[in-house]
């Protein structure tokens, strides 16, 4: 082998070795630096992102922890190329500073269509007049008396005719089921007669595929994922149309198809009913308030108009959300043991006939606040997030930018015990009672769960009367037991499902 040759080898090498301890110095310098500090390790050109993907598995605890350890507030650091930089928060004061005080200074981004265009244009998607208009009509769709009645009464007849035979024929042969299943799919048969006007009939005791619930659930979790990656990546991955974005499409196909048939059925039996000269209102017709007839007027036209742009949201908040809050609740109540108690006494003084109406469903005090309470620590929808407009100094001292992005994560902000108190991660529904035994009200920034400000959520009261007969009639009837070693932790997504379900068995309880 030739000298010259030989020496420009050994060089070469020696070169490519000091190289590789140069970075790995310079990597074990970093993380020193690091390692004592509460917030993700900073790396240069892909900054915090890394450690947040090795985290993705607990990602909401991990939030939770890096929260703590920082004050409650933390700016977190993307990627150099990608524009991802991020202020992340759960400090009430600037939850309150940012949905309340100066509203006006955030929206929700130029980038809002595109991340939930899936769901359509509705009031989830728009912003400005658009908001208003979408805002206006679902306040005076949901504010309606005898909707929120023929809403109870809907759900009350599903619960009798369909939920209960069938946990008790389970409960009769002892078998395994998924309470999360369960309840997704009650309240989505719920939701489209009180929606769509049409009732697809899920709940069955051999639990049918659900198409729709599925395709739901594909959006909301490409939706979680268009948050992990850098915007240029999330456009090509759009062009190409492969990834999670070919199954968005073919998800929100799935949907469009599901809501445009529903309604197509309920059309046709509104002109039987028409022909036949009968009185069309009913439990599951939810513009039945507003004069469905031969010559609907304009304000009933505005609202059918306003129903169809917003059927997916619906049907996902009403499907979704509370699915979520009902599963927590009973793995919660599984756990706690004298809540349960606390909670069938509770029903034995006030409903001992098992008749949930408005005013006694108010007086179940203790249900409410075991019910807040799991919401507290179990939020069904664990982030949320603003953009900021112009540049804006919150109560916590720092700084945003115009086009920064905020994310307040609700699922740390209920167990942070600066905000809580030293008992955050117990479970005690007598937090939310006062001395005179009646419901001790948090303000909405404290208590997140159902947003605050003028997007505070507008079926919140529906949402917990809902939960409340569910629970009454279950807990009435039956006491609910986690099937040993079932793991429970929560899924990747926009909503707080459980990964694994909830498996249980139900036994059939005496005492009423």
């Amino acid at each position: 082998m030739d000298l010259n040759l030989c020496i420009e080898m050994i060089l070469r090498s020696y070169l490519e070795i000091l190289l590789f301890m140069f970075i790995f110095l310079f990597l074990h310098i970093i993380f020193r630096l690091n390692q004592n500090s509460a917030l993700p390790i900073n790396w240069p050109v892909f900054g915090m992102l890394p450690q947040i993907l090795s985290h993705l598995n607990h990602i909401h605890d991990y939030l939770g922890q890096v929260l703590h350890g920082s004050g409650l507030s933390f700016m977190f650091r993307g990627p150099s190329f990608a524009g991802m930089d991020m202020f992340f928060t759960c400090d009430p004061d600037n939850v309150n500073h940012v949905f309340n005080t100066h509203n006006k200074l955030y929206g929700k981004g130029d980038d809002l269509m595109e991340t939930f265009g899936a769901l359509g244009d509705c009031l989830l998607t728009t912003e400005g007049e658009k908001w208003r208009w979408h805002r206006k009509m679902m306040c005076r769709i949901l504010g309606n008396r005898m909707f929120q009645e023929f809403e109870l009464q809907d759900i009350s007849t599903k619960i009798e005719s369909c939920l209960i035979p069938i946990l008790a024929r389970c409960s009769q042969e002892n078998k395994v089921i998924d309470l999360q299943d369960v309840f997704l799919r009650l309240l989505f048969d719920t939701g489209c007669a009180t929606f769509l006007g049409v009732d697809p009939g899920c709940l069955q005791y051999d639990f049918p595929a659900i198409p729709f619930v599925k395709a739901m659930q594909t959006i909301e979790e490409a939706i979680f994922y268009q948050h992990l990656f850098p915007k240029i990546i999330v456009k090509l991955i759009k062009i190409l149309n492969v990834g999670y974005m070919k199954k968005l499409a073919k998800a929100s196909q799935i949907m469009d198809q599901f809501i445009a048939q529903k309604t197509e059925e309920k059309i046709v039996l509104t002109q039987e009913k028409n022909k036949q000269e009968r009185e069309i209102s009913s439990p599951a017709d939810l513009l039945a308030p507003y004069n469905w007839d031969k010559s609907p007027s304009v304000e009933f036209e505005e609202l059918r108009k306003c129903l169809k742009s917003n059927a997916k949201s619906l049907l996902l908040a009403a499907t979704d959300t509370t699915s979520a809050a009902l599963t927590w609740f009973f793995w919660l109540l599984s756990k706690h043991p004298h809540v349960e108690e606390m909670i069938v006494n509770e029903f034995k003084t006030i409903c001992p006939r098992q008749e949930f109406d408005r005013d006694k469903l108010r007086k179940l005090v203790y249900l409410h606040g075991a019910i807040c309470e799991s919401l507290r620590l179990y939020p069904s929808v664990p982030l949320e997030h603003q953009c900021a407009s112009q540049t804006d100094i919150l109560p916590s001292g720092h700084q945003v930018k115009p086009g920064m992005f905020l994310i307040f994560h609700t699922y740390s902000m209920g167990r942070m015990k600066s905000v809580w108190g030293e008992d955050c991660m117990e479970f005690k529904p007598e937090r939310w009672i006062n001395k005179k035994g009646e419901i001790a009200n948090e303000p909405a920034y404290k208590f997140f769960t159902f947003n605050c400000g003028p997007r505070i959520c507008l079926g919140k009261e529906m949402a917990i009367n809902k939960m409340k007969m569910v629970i009454g009639a279950m807990i009435c009837n039956f006491h609910v037991e986690v099937v040993q070693g079932h793991v429970v932790e929560p899924k990747l997504g926009i909503m707080l499902h459980m990964k694994n379900g909830l498996m249980v068995r139900v036994r059939k309880r005496e005492v009423f």
